[in-house]
């Protein structure tokens, strides 16, 4: 099965279902013949569809959302406010600062006998903006990069947001 869309008045995408292909076309005549052998469904003016909507990446949040945006209006504002609204400003990065000075090896890669620079100071316990948590020095650990990830996405991702 083969549709047809109209792009502009000289250039035409066709879909082909029986084989898996797209491709564009730009001759007038061309379109011509494809109509007469078989096109059926083509309509002067059909739209190219819209990309779906996806759902809101906040969890359990049943929500679509456009297609290239990540979280519905409602919770837009728990994830994009600034870092330094969030707790993350001159004076978290000057305690960054130190506590990194003191110690500056990552302590997940130290459990495995690597010597790898720590880049992040993580919050063993997520503060989910818990001002004592959030400062509390034995909560905080140095980590590289890739394991403060691994820890993010492995143990930090499935507690509820609470802002």
């Amino acid at each position: 099965m083969i549709r047809c869309f109209l792009l502009s008045s000289r250039c035409f995408f066709f879909e082909s279902f029986s084989y898996g292909m797209y491709f564009f076309i730009a001759s007038t005549s061309f379109m011509r013949d494809r109509i007469q052998h078989g096109c059926e469904q083509f309509k002067e003016g059909k739209k190219m569809p819209y990309k779906p909507k996806v759902p809101c990446r906040h969890p359990g949040c049943p929500n679509l959302v456009p297609a290239g945006e990540k979280y519905c209006s409602q919770h837009q504002s728990q994830h994009t406010r600034p870092s330094a609204e969030r707790g993350y400003g001159s004076r978290w990065q000057k305690a960054r600062r130190q506590f990194l000075g003191a110690n500056p090896l990552c302590v997940e890669c130290l459990k495995c006998g690597r010597y790898v620079k720590a880049t992040v100071v993580d919050h063993i316990i997520p503060h989910r903006g818990d001002q004592i948590l959030f400062w509390d020095q034995s909560n905080w650990q140095a980590l590289c990069k890739p394991c403060h990830d691994h820890k993010t996405m492995t143990e930090d991702r499935w507690e509820a947001y609470r802002y």
